[in-house]
């Protein structure tokens, strides 16, 4: 009996690449990404998600047993520059892809994000209400009505900022941006207000891939075990890379158009995916120690 056949799309963004390489060796592996940037090998499948019309023929050319969906837009500005591209991507591409599923028998993982609550609470748990603020949260929470309304052999994955090493050194996530500008002596406004769960995304990958050979549906939050303001987490950073932490300065969120608003605090509740997953995510000390030795491997300057 071969290896299973698995499609994971956005190859190219942390989750998806990290999910790329831990998957490689354990499955029978397509992956697609909008461009080539990174991938040279015959299992990439170069794919736009605005193309409606080609994605059933396309996920039908290469026939696979289980999707992780990680593509889309995730920019909440970007998205509320574009809400007819976002709609299209983040909504109605889902809704293409949940038709193959149920008509293929495939499995389905698709990644949504912890902005689909409105940060009134500091400990969200799976089922409690969604109540999207911004274009790209409410993009979010109506592809996982879709996913989990529309497939019976679905999981939704809510994760909570997530950080790790990109396969390119210029993809920023936060804790790569705030060493680059600490290193560049540079001061930072950094908001002390927000409350997040910062994710290892190794932590994510491995987790999803044990998702995969299970039979488990529904939501799941995979996320960091901490909640901890925007500010505290800098400060962790700066001190992890022995860096200054006198250019980072706290300030209060301000107030922006509701279109790209960010909710104050997402920290999510990991106890059904700790109960049912043997779910175990390092804490940010952890992480950040994890991502600085990743970092001297790859000799980054």
């Amino acid at each position: 009996m071969g290896k299973p056949k698995v499609l994971i799309t956005g190859a190219n963004g942390l989750i998806g690449s990290h999910l790329v390489q831990k998957a490689k060796n354990k499955y029978n592996l397509a992956y697609t990404s909008k461009s080539f940037r990174e991938y040279h090998d015959d299992a990439f499948k170069q794919f736009d998600w605005l193309k409606l019309d080609d994605i059933y023929s396309f996920l039908s050319s290469i026939k696979p047993e289980y999707i992780v969906h990680t593509a889309g837009i995730t920019s909440i500005e970007y998205a509320a520059l574009n809400p007819i591209e976002t709609e299209i991507v983040n909504v109605k591409a889902v809704s293409e892809i949940v038709r193959y599923c149920v008509e293929n028998q495939v499995r389905l993982i698709h990644f949504s994000t912890d902005f689909v609550f409105d940060g009134k609470l500091k400990d969200y748990k799976e089922l409690d209400p969604v109540n999207p603020i911004s274009i790209y949260a409410k993009s979010k929470a109506n592809s996982e009505r879709i996913v989990l309304e529309g497939c019976n052999n679905s999981v939704v994955i809510r994760p909570s900022w997530v950080y790790g090493l990109s396969r390119e050194m210029a993809r920023m996530n936060f804790p790569l941006f705030i060493r680059k500008n600490l290193i560049e002596s540079k001061n930072l406004s950094i908001t002390s207000d927000q409350f997040r769960s910062p994710t290892y995304v190794g932590d994510i990958a491995e987790t999803t891939l044990r998702l995969l050979a299970t039979e488990e549906i529904g939501i799941f939050h995979i996320a960091g075990p901490e909640c901890i303001s925007v500010f505290d987490f800098a400060l962790k950073i700066a001190e992890t890379f022995s860096l200054d932490v006198g250019l980072l300065n706290p300030v209060s969120t301000p107030i922006s158009d509701a279109a790209k608003a960010r909710p104050l605090s997402t920290c999510l509740n990991i106890t059904r995916a700790q109960h049912l997953l043997a779910y175990e995510p390092l804490n940010t000390d952890e992480g950040l120690l994890v991502l600085r030795q990743k970092l001297i491997d790859y000799n980054a300057p």
